[in-house]
């Protein structure tokens, strides 16, 4: 009933605003769970395809407000996700360097700013 009725909404009006276009990630168990960008493609393909914005990564806006609030420049700065196609394509983008900690595959070679962050031991109580 929840995706009938965002899937509604933009055609009575409503603008259609989506986080961030991540499709899955995996969950406790290595299962997809399906994220903002799944559910979003099925609204858009129940509501016709209409406007639609994306607020979050890889969206510069994002990036640039963290930059601002920490006042740093994106040079100085490292982004650590579990997404290329969204956190990488980010943060490349601004000139961040960008660490995967998700193991996801990427476009990106270590020569774009771009590597995987060391394991870090399971912390107390794991």
């Amino acid at each position: 009933m929840v995706i009938a009725a965002a899937a509604a909404a933009p055609c009575h009006g409503a603008a259609l605003i989506v986080a961030n276009p991540d499709e899955s990630h995996p969950g406790p168990a290595g299962d997809p769970v399906p994220e903002t960008g799944a559910l979003a493609a099925a609204v858009l393909a129940c509501a016709g395809h209409p406007p639609y914005r994306i607020i979050g990564k890889p969206h510069p806006a994002l990036f640039l407000r963290a930059l601002d609030c920490l006042g740093l420049a994106p040079q100085d700065a490292v982004m650590i996700g579990d997404n290329p196609a969204t956190d990488g394509t980010g943060a490349v983008a601004l000139g961040m360097r960008f660490f995967n900690v998700g193991g996801g595959r990427s476009a990106f070679s270590e020569g774009d700013g771009v590597a995987e962050a060391p394991r870090l031991p399971p912390g107390p109580g794991t």
